[in-house]
């Protein structure tokens, strides 16, 4: 079987390829565009034209699709929102045209939105709010409409927030990261009611796996299932860290999240995927990494 993986210079895209040539036999190939500076065995190029994806693709068995774009709000006024939607079309269009019939597709947490129903499940009703997210939700309608019309099994993942030591620059959790790495005070601001869920790197392409053999089409959620506030959240790093009551906590001022968790009970019934990480151990995991051990 050969295994082909969009995106794979990319945070999530090089732990899926180290987790499945470490775990598998099989052949794993990565996809990455033009330009891009990942080069290494077993590694296409291309512009993600339907053309060229379908030339590139040939003799796959299973497509795992990673890559996109994070889109920023103000992005709406331009084509770059409609950028995932046309590399997803393309590549269901390519696997099509070579018969290929297993299909992952990495959705996200933020597809849901209504704090009402928190934990979510499955079934509940998405109400994207972010360009991003209603991106995500565009790009699960066409894998399905594939799926119902050429019998293609599209696996679905909604992925929590993923942590890992390599993960972009400027969000909360690698920030605290090397704040508390380096001995330097941790800010957390807001009342810190909001809880969201977390999950390592490593986990998620241990899901990723898990449902390359699992042979329906199906949507699933991919998480800890375990919320915390971003006050617990930063008293943790800081005690993985050794870095503890380095903290600052401003509390009079709108934290400006809402909560986010999932249910994550469907995943473990039919695929058999749980966890190895909890958040602590994740932790101590990326400090070992930071400290070369």
């Amino acid at each position: 079987m050969t295994i082909l993986i969009t995106g794979g210079n990319g945070f999530i895209g090089k732990t899926v390829e180290k987790y499945l040539r470490e775990n598998t036999n099989e052949e794993v190939k990565v996809l990455i565009r033009k330009n891009a500076s990942y080069r290494k065995e077993n590694v296409l190029v291309s512009d993600y034209s339907k053309d060229d994806l379908t030339e590139k693709i040939r003799n796959v068995d299973v497509v795992i699709h990673l890559a996109g774009k994070r889109i920023l709000n103000k992005e709406i006024e331009n084509d770059s929102f409609c950028e995932n939607e046309k590399i997803t079309k393309n590549l269901l269009e390519a696997c099509k045209e070579n018969s290929i019939k297993n299909f992952i597709f990495s959705s996200s947490i933020s597809v849901y939105s209504n704090q009402a129903n928190i934990p979510w499940t499955e079934n509940e009703e998405v109400r994207p709010i972010s360009e991003y997210a209603k991106s995500k939700v565009n790009c699960e309608n066409i894998c399905l409409e594939y799926s119902k019309k050429y019998g293609i099994s599209v696996k679905i993942l909604r992925i929590a927030h993923v942590l890992g030591k390599d993960e972009r620059k400027g969000y909360m959790m690698n920030t605290f990261i090397d704040q508390a790495f380096n001995h330097e005070t941790l800010i957390v601001r807001g009342k810190s009611i909001a809880k969201r869920e977390f999950i390592y790197v490593n986990d998620v392409a241990k899901a990723i796996y898990k449902s390359i053999e699992y042979p329906n089409t199906d949507i699933f959620n991919i998480g800890s299932g375990i919320g915390n506030t971003n006050l617990e959240i930063a008293m943790i790093v800081n005690e993985v860290f050794d870095n503890k009551n380095n903290l600052r906590y401003i509390e009079d001022e709108d934290e400006k999240i809402k909560s986010s968790i999932m249910n994550t009970e469907k995943s473990k019934l039919f695929m058999g995927f749980q966890p190895s990480y909890t958040l602590k151990s994740a932790l101590e995991e990326i400090k070992r990494e930071k400290e070369g051990k």
